[in-house]
């Protein structure tokens, strides 16, 4: 069973997290961070889940929500098991992906939502991914700069605590989200996963997710892809390991630091 207080009212507003088995990272490729994203949106959804902000962690993430918490815990369970079955069967796994609960906390709707809000979409940064929230391609933060936008579905909720109109709110936001926090230091022996070196120079570059691993000769594609050469061995990888996730062979990572 999750871990929820009891005595909670009916409907509540939570702060969830779920994290790998033995902190495990329970993604790998971008194609696998997008799925389980979209998965998660669809589910709550359909379950009358309102989602104000999220934010996916290489092991781990995080939601604030606003649920009845008769469904909560079998639209977790229809989530967490879809992904683990999916990256097992992906990658030639077994056993278990998350860890043996999901943990959601009571939070205080008038005046947990603004500071919980800022502490999910600023993770990346304490984690040393990124520089900024605006970096990060797997949380709501963005939805948040986008005038436009209509997600998360209860995006509403958190930008009605800054007042005003749309236009007045979304700086407050901004203003609200700017106090920087400093990267943190990896841990020793702690990696990004390739995944997410490899959005994020596609991104910076602006190509499309997963041109890295198309054969494309473009000046433009081959340094990009040496960029993330680059960064992959300054995490620790080797030869070897980034051959085999960009469909190369390792001769050509030997050969070609100059220009694959």
């Amino acid at each position: 069973m999750p871990r929820i207080a009891r005595n909670l009212p009916s409907w509540a507003t939570l702060h969830v997290i779920s994290r790998g088995n033995r902190r495990q990272n329970i993604f790998e490729e971008v194609p696998d961070w997008g799925r389980f994203l979209k998965s998660l949106l669809t589910e709550t959804t359909s379950a009358g889940i309102v989602v104000i902000a999220y934010c996916l962690m290489p092991n781990h993430f995080h939601l604030l929500i606003q649920a009845s918490l008769t469904v909560l815990s079998s639209t977790m369970h229809q989530i967490l098991t879809s992904h683990a079955a999916y990256m097992n069967k992906k990658y030639g796994r077994v056993g278990h992906l998350f860890g043996d609960r999901f943990k959601a906390y009571l939070c205080d709707p008038e005046l947990g939502l603004k500071p919980l809000a800022r502490y999910i979409h600023l993770n990346p940064v304490r984690g040393g991914l990124v520089q900024s929230a605006e970096q990060w391609a797997w949380s709501s933060h963005r939805d948040y700069l986008d005038l436009n936008s209509k997600s998360p579905s209860g995006r509403n909720l958190l930008m009605d605590r800054f007042g005003g109109d749309e236009a007045t709110a979304q700086i407050a936001y901004q203003a609200y989200m700017a106090p920087g926090i400093k990267p943190r230091a990896p841990r020793p022996g702690e990696k990004v996963p390739l995944g997410v070196l490899a959005a994020y120079v596609e991104r910076e570059g602006g190509h499309k997710p997963g041109i890295l691993k198309e054969r494309s000769r473009r000046r433009d594609i081959l340094g990009t892809r040496m960029k993330f050469i680059e960064l992959a061995i300054a995490e620790g990888y080797s030869v070897p390991e980034i051959a085999a996730f960009l469909c190369l062979p390792p001769s050509s990572i030997y050969s070609n630091r100059g220009a694959l």
